[in-house]
């Protein structure tokens, strides 16, 4: 019987230019074990599983708390990047990502372990639902005495003669703006329609 050996060689990726990557799944784990300064915390976690154009496996992202604070990775990295404006604890369906194409730059640490460090769309911003997006309600306040209102004196109004009528105003228009619809081009409509490496995915055909 013999040791495995854990001297593994990942597949490592280009460092220093955006390449062109889709979100092939959203992963979650209701019960993810983070450690952070030797401090274990259980709570929900969620990352991606990425398809790069030109590498044989696929990559994924460090495992984050599912927060969409200002200052989480999840909202900094790819929400506030990816989504049309994006605010701080908006609720969506996340999984809008999955079978999204955009772009990835990486980073290395010290040991070799690499990691996404900025993305951005390939194409247009994602429009998604947002579920709280409800307007906030006027807070009451209450004053130590009740201001005396002064009631408001009307002039009286002159009265129309029956002979006129009032010339009825013409209604507001409302011109509409037309927008183009943004073109993709060849190579990225083929990338998005392309499936998962266990699909049989050729990245040669995309080249």
């Amino acid at each position: 019987m013999r040791p495995k050996n854990t001297n593994l060689e990942y597949e490592k990726v280009e460092l220093g230019e955006f390449l062109l990557t889709k979100i092939a799944a959203v992963e979650y784990d209701e019960e993810h074990e983070f450690v952070y300064q030797q401090k274990k915390t259980v709570c929900p976690g969620i990352r991606f599983k990425f398809l790069v154009k030109g590498y044989e496996y696929p990559k994924y992202t460090r495992w984050m708390k599912f927060n969409l604070g200002a200052r989480s990775n999840l909202y900094k990295i790819y929400v506030s990047k990816l989504i049309a404006n994006a605010t701080p604890n908006m609720d969506f369906e996340l999984d809008v990502f999955a079978g999204k194409v955009i772009k990835t730059l990486w980073g290395e640490n010290d040991n070799g372990y690499q990691f996404v460090e900025l993305v951005k769309p390939a194409g247009e911003l994602t429009v998604v639902e947002i579920f709280n997006a409800e307007p906030a309600e006027a807070e009451e306040t209450f004053d130590e005495k009740p201001k005396a209102v002064k009631p408001k004196v009307e002039a009286p109004k002159a009265e129309t003669p029956k002979s006129e009528k009032p010339k009825a105003g013409k209604p507001a228009t409302k011109t509409l703006g037309t927008s183009k619809t943004p073109t993709k081009n060849k190579e990225l409509e083929e990338f998005e329609q392309a499936g998962a490496p266990d699909d049989d995915l050729n990245f040669a055909e995309l080249e």
